[in-house]
């Protein structure tokens, strides 16, 4: 397994370990006046996730694609648009108080749409590779 590779493996698994807090907020919070402890840890996944492996695969992804591929510009536009987003949201909740439902949903939403754009520019580096080869 290469470099890439295993900054993919890690990746994604942080993406799925997101992922299931959310749905798992999304899910405690209408109910709940207090939040949970375990959203210091869940604030700085989403960040690293968001800003730091974004830096760092996309940017390797993007430079194994089609030069002067537009639509890869317009996905990575749309997910420097999610990542504004994501720190935005982790800004406004970062004293872990009174966090509302409906913006964890929007939060999910807006998780699930930028990893569609994500997995877009994974397939499209699968394709380049399986095209090399």
């Amino acid at each position: 397994m290469n470099k890439l590779e295993k900054m993919l493996s890690f990746w994604l698994h942080q993406r799925q370990e997101i992922l299931i807090i959310l749905n798992n907020l999304a899910r405690l919070l209408p109910n709940s006046y207090e939040t949970p402890v375990s959203l210091t840890k869940f604030f700085q996944l989403l960040i690293d996730y968001a800003c730091a492996w974004h830096l760092q695969i996309f940017n390797q992804c993007v430079e194994n694609t089609t030069e002067g591929f537009i639509p890869v510009k317009q996905i990575l536009k749309q997910i420097n648009n999610s990542t504004d987003f994501i720190v935005k949201f982790n800004y406004k909740y970062e004293q872990f108080k009174n966090i509302s439902a409906k913006d964890i949903v929007v939060l999910l939403e807006n998780f699930a749409d930028r990893i569609e754009l994500e997995d877009l520019l994974l397939n499209m580096k699968q394709v380049k590779k399986h095209q090399i080869n």
